[in-house]
């Protein structure tokens, strides 16, 4: 009423503060309002000015002995002693271990929240389908997260829902494609869990690679945008234009970005001046990162009349770490890694060095074409099986035992976020550059050793 703050149960979605709560009671005796009680009685409150026409009020005796939170079944009770830790326990914890007992209660108690919360939420859906797509979604978090965890996260699914709800009319409407329509990458990575649940039920979620180029062609469309009040915004449009043309992939639509993105950047630093020489020259020397994806835009100029190219590049002492064997260094990462992350830039770095196949195919391996068993580990490729030597096979199941434990034993090998998509190539080579593993090295000592035939080292 008032707007001002007020605290709510966790199942309650809208309450009054303290002062609107008193606004409107009345004394039982004269019926006035009663912002302040002298008194409050099972039939109601009672006024200060009619106090005295009741009796005195009752004295609450203080419990008699020791109370204390038991730290087996968390209730306020008489404390009877203490655990080994020297932690207080209730009579009854003290007599037996109700630890089994206790968590299946605690778990029994926040399903059924989970039950009522989601029943509310589902209220703000139109649709019937997304309303039990929505409760069949609050039970299976429950099997992959904490179930009090889910009672508070589910509110933060109701808006990506909601959009499910508002743009679809049944769940076999949803594809690919329409989901990159409706939702933006952002989006769909802050409610993961929601997506997750979208491939279990069967919906077909856009790949890493259309989700980039998706989101490569949002960022071009915003840079025309943006330059759209420049004089140099027709050269920007019909550069775009004829760089989109060639767009088929998601390494296509980002190099594309890249170069527009340098190209407004020039078109921005020049502002209303013309697009001269010394114009980019001081343009570079100020942004020299640029330089490789401005050459695109500086030959398109050229092609449109204008008397302009790329000054050469000043050389510069690069801070790389050479590595005699990089294969034998991620190897050594393999044996001695214990996350997720570390495991898997060392096994995508190992196949690297192996097969001497690039890095992006490497991560496109799927779980299914590495299988373990207790004497060797092989590796599908194109078809063929190949059996992966002792010493990285060692290292494959240790990964394999960590990451069944998070994505199942299905989707990519190489499993990033979310874990139905694969990990991006920049999070390995983040990791091996780190480590000083260069995977242009690794790649080609694969395939000097496939060459000469020699064994791994």
């Amino acid at each position: 009423m008032c707007g001002a703050g007020a605290r709510v149960h966790v199942l309650q979605f809208d309450g009054l503060c303290r002062r609107c709560d008193r606004q409107h009671r009345t004394c039982i005796r004269c019926k006035k309002n009663v912002p302040k009680a002298a008194l409050i009685l099972q039939q109601g409150v009672v006024c200060p000015n009619c106090r005295s026409h009741f009796g005195p009020a009752l004295k609450r005796s203080k419990p008699k002995g020791e109370y204390a939170t038991c730290s087996g079944c968390h209730k306020h009770r008489p404390l009877a002693g203490h655990s080994l830790l020297k932690r207080p326990l209730c009579i009854r914890c003290l007599a037996a271990d109700r630890s089994v007992e206790v968590a299946a209660k605690n778990r029994a108690y926040w399903l059924r929240a989970l039950d009522q919360r989601a029943a509310v939420l589902a209220l703000n859906f139109e649709y019937a389908w997304c309303q039990a797509l929505f409760k069949e979604m609050a039970v299976w978090c429950t099997a992959r997260s904490d179930a009090a965890a889910v009672v508070y996260r589910l509110p933060k699914y109701v808006p990506t829902v909601s959009r499910l709800d508002s743009s679809f009319s049944s769940i076999q409407q949803i594809t690919s494609q329409s989901l990159l329509e409706t939702f933006s990458t952002a989006e769909m990575r802050s409610a993961e869990m929601v997506f997750s649940f979208l491939a279990y039920k069967g919906v077909k979620l856009p790949s890493r690679d259309e989700t980039e180029a998706h989101a490569d062609l949002r960022r071009i469309a915003g840079y025309l945008d943006a330059a759209r009040l420049s004089p140099h915004f027709d050269l920007l449009k019909r550069f775009s234009e004829r760089a989109q043309e060639q767009v088929t992939t998601a390494v296509a639509a980002r190099s594309t970005r890249l170069k527009l993105r340098a190209a407004f950047a020039l078109i921005e630093k020049a502002g209303g001046k013309p697009l001269e020489q010394g114009v980019i020259e001081r343009f570079l020397r100020e942004k020299p990162g640029l330089r490789a994806t401005l050459g695109s835009f500086i030959t398109f100029l050229r092609e449109m009349g204008l008397e302009v190219r790329l000054p050469p590049s000043r050389g510069r002492a690069r801070n790389v770490v050479k590595n005699d064997d990089a294969l034998l260094a991620c190897l050594l990462v393999l044996d001695r890694s214990t996350s997720f992350p570390e495991l898997r830039a060392a096994l995508a770095g190992c196949l690297v060095g192996v097969l001497g196949m690039p890095l992006e195919h490497i991560l496109r391996l799927e779980r299914s074409e590495l299988r373990a068993s207790p004497g060797s580990v092989w590796l599908r490729i194109d078809g063929q099986p190949i059996q992966l030597e002792a010493n990285l096979a060692d290292g494959a199941r240790r990964y394999l035992q960590v990451r069944d434990q998070i994505a199942l034993n299905r989707g990519p090998l190489f499993c990033g976020r979310p874990i139905s998509q694969r990990v991006h190539s920049q999070s390995v080579t983040r990791l091996l550059r780190k480590w000083g593993i260069s995977t242009t090295e690794l790649a080609s000592k694969g395939r000097s050793w496939l060459k000469k035939g020699a064994a791994m080292p």
